[in-house]
């Protein structure tokens, strides 16, 4: 489901053939993303190139991996959110919690 690339010292993930984040295909996702950015304590992007639809358990796995990234100093950001994501977040009104690029 995951891709995971390291540049520049932060690491950028991105999701296989995914068009859609809920609580079907993302349980596991949380621990994904903490693991790899603790154990280098590197800074996270998540790209959403080709992610259509989040649901609210989705949403709630990235306000918790943010939390606990900034907890740690880690920069946590998303990237390349299609109109309908920024529509959700701002919907949600987490624009203030996610750093949105």
């Amino acid at each position: 489901m995951l891709t995971v690339k390291t540049i520049e010292q932060e690491k950028v993930v991105s999701f296989d053939n995914t068009h859609r984040l809920s609580i079907a295909n993302a349980q596991s996702l949380e621990e994904e993303l903490l693991s790899f950015v603790m154990q280098s304590k590197s800074n996270l992007t998540v790209d959403f190139s080709g992610v259509n639809f989040i649901d609210s358990y989705g949403f709630d796995i990235f306000k918790n991996v943010s939390k606990k990234l900034t907890e740690n100093k880690i920069h946590f950001n998303f990237i390349n959110l299609s109109d309908e994501l920024k529509e959700l977040v701002e919907l949600l009104k987490l624009e203030t919690v996610f750093y949105l690029n």
